[in-house]
Order: C-alpha cells, then structure tokens, then sequence
C-alpha cells in the first residue's frame, strides 16, 4: 500500500507544477503507513472527511498546496 501513496504523492508533486492550487486526498485513520507517507511529503491532517458528500464514511482528508497558493494575485 506503501508504494502505491508514494506512487499518488510524485504524482500530486507533478499536477502542483501545473496550474492546480491544492491536492486533497483521503485515508483510514488506521493506515499509519499511508498517513506516515503522506505526512513525510508535506501533505497536512485538514480533519474527517464530511460523510455523504463523496467521501467513504470514516475516511480523514490530506491536503498539499502550492507554496504559493495564498498570494493574492
């Protein structure tokens, strides 16, 4: 499972080149491998995830932004 986050996160890394601000993903609270992964690269804990509203029931939501993605333009 391992693989696979570190795999999503170069992509995530990839699409924040691009024009997307934020990349948002979700895990089990109990996938401490996953949640390590993530954690190590710069990914931060914004809460669980709001149930019915796309999200699996139980899930907890991770967010990477472009360093840049508060300036006003």
């Amino acid at each position: 499972m391992a693989r696979k986050v570190a795999g999503d996160i170069r992509a995530s890394k990839t699409i924040l080149r691009w024009s997307v601000r934020r990349v948002m993903v979700t895990t089990y609270p109990d996938l401490v491998g996953s949640i390590r992964v993530l954690e190590k690269n710069r990914f931060v804990c914004v809460g669980k995830t709001p149930a019915g509203e796309g999200f699996e029931e139980g899930t907890i939501a991770y967010a990477l932004e472009k360093p840049d993605a508060h300036r006003s333009r």
